[in-house]
């Protein structure tokens, strides 16, 4: 009876123990979990603020460096193309087919333009150049260098058509073999060069030019 006892006790003490270690266990839990929780939301959040806000820097910090490229690479184009062209290497000739060396006429402004007839924007700058050529073809040289051949129906005939139809009375030149077109860099048409009394390109204007802008780079250069 003793022993029974004994073993009782015994049993007692253990599920008192074993409840002593639980509860501490499960307190040892809850303070672990806790703070783990909140890192992983405060974390979140924190991460989410200034992503939003960098993005919308770097596209504005993305977008100026990128006009400001483009902007520098455009003048560097444009002082590359103006020093590299020779006028000496310009190969055309007028209407009865006599070559023309362009460097003759230096001690007077000129201004060159390759156009041709399939080239919509040509077409509707040449009467902006048939008025400037009328107003200022006292003091500066007009040479509207036509791309012939640039195209299997751009010929003489062509040519002489819209001239025609258009009554132009401007003095109108072609190109020999492309040679013009390629030392001018005409990649577009229409190209136009403006050329002051020293033979120095003043401005190379690719692509259609407005009137304003056509009589302002013609002064530019008397």
């Amino acid at each position: 009876m003793k022993q029974l006892t004994r073993y009782g006790l015994m049993l007692v003490a253990l599920f008192i123990v074993a409840g002593v270690f639980y509860s501490q266990a499960q307190k040892d839990q809850q303070v672990v979990d806790s703070p783990q929780e909140v890192t992983t939301t405060t974390t979140s959040t924190t991460s989410q603020e200034p992503e939003e806000i960098s993005q919308e820097d770097e596209i504005e910090l993305d977008d100026q460096a990128s006009e400001e490229t483009e902007e520098t690479q455009k003048e560097s184009s444009e002082t590359e193309n103006e020093s590299s062209i020779d006028l000496a290497k310009f190969e055309f000739i007028d209407g009865k087919e006599e070559v023309i060396d362009i460097t003759d006429n230096i001690g007077r402004p000129m201004v060159v333009n390759m156009w041709a007839t399939w080239c919509p924007p040509c077409r509707e700058e040449m009467p902006a150049f048939q008025k400037a050529w009328e107003d200022h073809k006292e003091e500066v040289d007009f040479f509207m260098v036509n791309a012939l051949h640039s195209k299997p129906s751009e010929n003489k005939e062509a040519v002489d058509r819209f001239v025609e139809k258009h009554k132009l009375t401007l003095p109108i030149y072609y190109d020999l073999d492309l040679a013009t077109m390629i030392e001018v860099q005409a990649t577009f048409l229409p190209t136009t060069l403006f050329i002051n009394k020293e033979g120095e390109i003043v401005h190379h204007q690719i692509g259609m030019i407005s009137p304003e802008d056509l009589e302002k780079h013609i002064e530019s250069i008397l």
